[in-house]
């Protein structure tokens, strides 16, 4: 969901380079078309408007996991609530009652602590990132959380951070860690920052296990 933003867009991109089959989660029919000229399938969900048994309805068979990047825009900030909250809580609702076993969701650096919030230009963004990712975790869906620094559109490197040092990551680095984690078992119930770093991507998994391991030594 929210494959027209550029980060949606990135996700349906690296979904194709591996080999996996992407169905483009769209606001608008005319956003449907661009998508079906491209070859690829959509699904048209209003998150705002459409109700939960409207969204399963409209859900296709036999999805193996919902990637959401949907989010408000900027000079939209009252829609946090409406969209990234509520929109995401009606999602994964519906996502459930379907069968669908795994729940990706985009949220951001610093939406995890009430305590800075204040620092950032648009606190009710970070607001409505910590209760939709409260309410994934405890809605008995498989989750990945997966939560950006400052976005950028420089080149993925196919590398990351998961230790605040860069405080930035490439759009193209995220959408890959978020396909990423539809393939890696080790990335299912997990939810992590994540910055520009030298990590390998496919390694990210296996090194969230280690400072877990670390963590509870």
């Amino acid at each position: 969901m929210g494959a027209n933003g550029q980060n949606g867009r990135m996700v349906i991109d690296e979904l194709q380079k591996k080999q996996l089959v992407p169905i483009a989660g769209v606001r608008r029919e005319e956003t449907a078309k661009e998508f079906s000229d491209r070859g690829i399938a959509s699904v048209v969900i209003d998150l705002i408007n459409d109700r939960v048994e409207d969204i399963k309805a409209k859900l296709p068979e036999n999805i193996e996991a919902i990637i959401f990047t949907a989010g408000a825009a900027q000079n939209r900030p009252q829609d946090a609530v409406w969209l990234d909250l509520d929109g995401a809580v009606k999602l994964m609702t519906a996502a459930k009652a379907k069968g669908i076993k795994h729940f990706i969701m985009e949220s951001a650096a610093g939406a995890e602590s009430r305590d800075t919030w204040s620092v950032f230009d648009i606190p009710i963004y970070y607001l409505a990132k910590y209760y939709a990712e409260e309410a994934l975790i405890h809605s008995g869906l498989n989750y990945t959380v997966v939560r950006p620094a400052i976005l950028t559109n420089e080149t993925g490197t196919n590398h990351v951070g998961l230790i605040q040092g860069d405080n930035r990551v490439s759009r193209a680095d995220v959408a890959a860690v978020m396909v990423q984690a539809v393939l890696d078992k080790e990335l299912l119930n997990q939810r992590f920052d994540l910055y520009n770093g030298v990590i390998p991507i496919t390694e990210v998994g296996v090194q969230l296990e280690n400072i877990e391991s670390r963590s509870t030594d």
